[in-house]
């Protein structure tokens, strides 16, 4: 059976059966990949920005997982259910849902999430009012696609959103981003564009114009550009955006969702992480889909594994800075996959450097990295970072006495 074994050169973990013969794992802390830049969830149930201010699961949920960011939705149907004054470099404040109850909810949301948790809003559009679309109800399309009238106005409806929410709350919201935007080649699948598509055109204008009106109003929120996957179409977009320099200066980072990586070939993912192994602008994983595993069976261990699995892929072959677990719910004492992330988000924290690593044996794969959650070089010697190699038996440790037995995988207490 195959075991996909998540490492941070420390113990990070869950145990190889007692019979399994010894495996060599090296890590070679002189080759440093990339640096860990948010970890965070998605608030699923607020990607309209209505409901209640902060229901208490997900307030839960917020306590419970230690993270420095969460993605959540913009009420822009709401927020300007018409437009404004026609023109986009003037805003009309009587134009805008002020004070309408999804807004003020995802407002005070907002205010909560910084003010109580200590976490970054990252706001994500699924959908826009009608009068911005070309396509308000496409018919039988197997995705929405909507597509936008009007790019300026887009842009100007969305900084004015952002201004409305700092001047409220003191808040700035530091990224925001369109989910799922681009679409994917027929050959690719021809998935993307949920709920509303862009073109590769597109977000260069929209991006260029937002960054104009952001700038103007004093906003210093930066763009994600969302896709739904890693695949070559979706590649070749996101490279050509990324290569006006116009746009570079307004983006953070490029958001890609992992619900197809547990299966998609070698190639694919190795060709997107060498793209972002060089490039200025980073990759996250904004939809991280370990909460599937849940619904596949299996005790809290075997869902570690895949969870683990896809960890691996997700930092060490699409060269992510960060990943964003997608929620149905917050996770309950005695869910499985509550116990997996909250193992991994301990030790996966911001300022965590992943470095090349390797196995004996192909059963297990892994990432490790060089620091620990305190900043700490793991394995230091006279200064520097060193060359180490463990050795595991019936269980994955470091030597010498750097391993921190509260750092093993565990799952629930049995009965």
């Amino acid at each position: 059976m195959k075991h996909a074994i998540a490492a941070t050169a420390i113990l990070l973990a869950a145990a190889l059966p007692a019979t399994a013969p010894a495996q060599t794992v090296s890590a070679d802390f002189g080759r440093r990949m990339q640096t860990i830049a948010a970890n965070g969830i998605n608030m699923e149930g607020y990607h309209v920005g209505q409901w209640e201010e902060l229901r208490e699961d997900f307030a839960a949920m917020l306590r419970q997982l230690p993270c420095n960011a969460a993605r959540i939705g913009a009420p822009m149907i709401e927020w300007e259910p018409a437009n404004d004054n026609g023109d986009a470099d003037s805003i009309r404040w009587e134009g805008f849902g002020t004070d309408h109850i999804f807004v003020t909810r995802s407002v005070n949301r907002i205010r909560r999430m910084r003010e109580e948790f200590g976490v970054d809003v990252w706001l994500s559009i699924w959908n826009l009012p009608d009068w911005l679309l070309e396509n308000p109800n496409p018919a039988g399309a197997l995705h929405p696609a909507r597509r936008i009238n009007d790019i300026d106005e887009a842009a100007e409806s969305i900084c004015a959103l952002l201004l409305h929410i700092k001047r409220q709350t003191g808040v700035e919201v530091r990224w925001v981003s369109f989910n799922e935007s681009l679409q994917q080649d027929r050959e690719d699948g021809g998935w993307g564009g949920y709920n509303t598509l862009l073109t590769a055109d597109e977000y260069i204008r929209l991006i260029t114009k937002a960054g104009e009106l952001f700038r103007r109003h004093g906003l210093h929120t930066k763009w994600m550009v969302g896709t739904l996957s890693i695949k070559p179409s979706e590649l070749r977009q996101v490279r050509e955006i990324l290569a006006d320099r116009r746009v570079r200066r307004h983006v953070a980072a490029v958001d890609f969702h992992g619900y197809d990586i547990y299966d998609m070939d070698d190639g694919t993912i190795r060709r997107w992480g060498d793209y972002f192994a060089k490039s200025r602008i980073p990759a996250l994983c904004g939809e991280l889909d370990n909460y599937k595993s849940d619904y596949r069976g299996g005790d809290w261990a075997e869902h570690g594994m895949m969870t683990a699995r896809l960890y691996n892929k997700v930092y060490n072959d699409t060269r992510s800075v960060g990943s964003f677990p997608w929620f149905p719910a917050v996770p309950e004492e005695a869910s499985t996959y509550r116990y997996a992330d909250l193992h991994f988000f301990a030790h996966i924290p911001s300022g965590f450097t992943v470095v090349a690593s390797e196995s004996s044996d192909d059963d297990i794969q892994l990432f490790i990295g060089d620091l620990l959650p305190t900043g700490d070089s793991v394995i230091e010697r006279d200064g520097a970072p060193e060359f180490r190699r463990f050795d595991t038996s019936d269980h994955f440790s470091a030597e010498p006495a750097t391993a921190r037995p509260q750092l093993s995988l565990r799952g629930p207490p049995r009965g």
